[in-house]
């Protein structure tokens, strides 16, 4: 699924570095689950937004996906975290996910994309958050969302 065009994605690699391009060419978690455990977003003043959405098995991400409305960046740090958390439990995403982890995994980035950073890492946050739940009463687990 193309999500830029190949006008925008000429426009980005003037300013970011290919390991950042990479995450926008083919985006694989930038969707909705139809049926999950946990969601989590948030949202800023200037109307930006990340929500995360994951289902869990055995105590561990099993599938995460989010959708969002802003900046490239946040594209490339959702299927960023995506990869990082799929197949830990929410205390090690939790610990793993960082936004010093997230910005390893796109590359040099401006200063101001920092902020986004903490947008989705809030966002993920509360997804996790939601999940612990499920996590910690397992009865939960099979009424998804």
């Amino acid at each position: 699924m193309d999500m830029l065009t190949p006008e925008l994605l000429a426009h980005l690699a003037r300013t970011y570095p290919e390991t950042f391009l990479r995450w926008c060419r083919e985006p694989a978690h930038c969707r909705l689950l139809p049926s999950f455990h946990a969601r989590g977003e948030h949202r800023t003043a200037s109307g930006d937004w990340v929500e995360f959405r994951l289902r869990l098995a055995d105590d561990r991400i099993q599938e995460i996906a989010f959708s969002f409305e802003g900046r490239p960046v946040l594209l490339a740090a959702g299927e960023a975290v995506c990869t990082l958390c799929t197949g830990l439990s929410v205390t090690a995403a939790l610990r793993a996910c960082t936004e010093e982890a997230i910005a390893a995994e796109l590359g040099e980035l401006p200063d101001a994309d920092s902020w986004n950073l903490l947008l989705v890492r809030e966002s993920l946050r509360n997804c996790l958050l939601d999940a612990v739940a499920v996590s910690r009463q397992p009865w939960k687990g099979p009424y998804v969302k």
